[in-house]
């Protein structure tokens, strides 16, 4: 078997339009970090930061790792034209980067999304080790109006299928969820012991929880944009007898929007804008009893806001369905409610006691070790790429 000191380094390259050298939850960040034990690694990432909408300040790792940022076009809204011609142009600029490189590589590591790029990578390297990972599924779990859906169903269908021929021509399959998983191993054509489902990660965030008041803290942290469910949660807080605050962490398309409707409604609130410092990070979170997980309609399964929240030992309110769903009732993670229904969401935020609340908390704490906490989830990724980069080494 590999040891993490080989005598022959595998030369990894990693292409990850989302990738922030920020936050330990950032999975291509994880998978370049273990791959990185084995050899060298190049990371292929954006010129544009798709959370702040800015270009990103360049930043070089001082092991293994090296970052190549592809310039690409910046955008205003997550949902817009705007947004899909830069993944569409950073798709192909970076499979050009590829090409010009591609003898160089023993392993490629490609997440979902962006499905064209994987596919078009995966074309131009038919015997290298290929590792596919699946971190959303689109155009699945997209926003789009039904009527729209129904109009450019033929070009959602050709969409969908450069991620079924993704999947098809990896020789690895890793997914975040369950319900991606199962979607996924549809298409994989390679054994059932080279497909695996493991967790995003994230490193623990100490928080040390002051006594719970009369008041119930709600946190919701991430991007404010249209897939979430806001207005459920606006509505209850606005006729709710109980004291309850909401702290408000990220930024998005909709965030004027919101604050503007919390100033209106009167809803006790704080907005932070995006934290980025672990410490600043806790500190906020310490205050917290409980982190919002709505959604509108989506079947992400696993959310990187949920991945925070149980780093905090926070529950969730939830209304994702898939893997949450059905870890919040077998774990006791916290409460699920259906999404749009403010009666629904209404007798969860009754029901968080500080009694049923603690027992969460404990619940969570369990879950995160076993599941999610870093090490764990970076020794299990460590395991699983054992034998393709040992393949690796010896077909040199």
């Amino acid at each position: 078997m590999l040891s993490a000191v080989s005598q022959r380094e595998v030369r990894c390259l990693v292409l990850a339009p989302f990738f922030s050298h920020v936050s330990s939850a950032n999975r291509p960040r994880i998978i370049a970090e273990v791959l990185a034990e084995f050899g060298t690694v190049d990371i292929v990432t954006t010129s544009f930061d798709h959370q702040a909408k800015k270009l990103k300040v360049p930043f070089q790792y001082d092991d293994r790792r090296t970052m190549y940022y592809v310039p690409t076009l910046a955008y205003r809204h997550n949902v817009s034209l705007g947004r899909f011609l830069s993944h569409f142009f950073f798709s192909i600029r970076a499979w050009i980067f590829y090409l010009k490189r591609k003898n160089k590589y023993d392993v490629v590591y490609a997440t979902l999304p962006l499905n064209l790029l994987a596919m078009l990578v995966f074309l131009s390297c038919p015997s290298k080790h290929r590792i596919v990972d699946v971190v959303d599924i689109w155009p699945d779990v997209l926003p789009f109006p039904v009527a729209l859906r129904k109009v450019l169903r033929p070009f959602f269908s050709v969409w969908k299928q450069s991620f079924a021929w993704a999947v098809k021509h990896c020789d690895m399959l890793l997914t975040v969820s369950d319900r991606f998983f199962e979607e996924s191993y549809r298409y994989f054509q390679g054994d059932l012991s080279d497909a695996h489902r493991i967790y995003i990660g994230c490193q623990r965030i100490p928080c040390k929880k002051p006594p719970l008041d009369d008041r119930l803290t709600i946190v919701y942290i991430g991007n404010i944009g249209h897939l979430y469910d806001f207005q459920t949660l606006l509505d209850v807080l606005a006729t709710t007898p109980r004291k309850v605050r909401l702290f408000l962490i990220g930024d998005g398309d909709r965030k004027e929007w919101l604050l503007q409707e919390l100033k209106t409604l009167q809803i006790e609130f704080q907005y932070f804008g995006s934290v980025y410092d672990e410490k600043h990070l806790s500190e906020i979170l310490s205050q917290c009893d409980v982190g919002f997980n709505g959604y509108r309609n989506t079947t992400a399964a696993f959310s990187y806001k949920a991945n925070t929240y149980f780093a905090a030992s926070l529950p969730i309110l939830n209304s994702m369905s898939g893997d949450l769903e059905h870890l919040v009732v077998e774990h006791g993670l916290g409460f699920n409610y259906s999404s749009g229904s403010s009666d629904s969401l209404r007798t969860m935020i009754n029901g968080c006691t500080k009694d049923v609340l603690e027992v969460c908390s404990q619940n969570v704490e369990r879950f995160f070790e076993a599941e999610i906490e870093l090490k764990q989830v970076k020794a299990r990724l460590r395991e699983n790429f054992q034998t393709t980069l040992e393949c690796s080494r010896d077909q040199k």
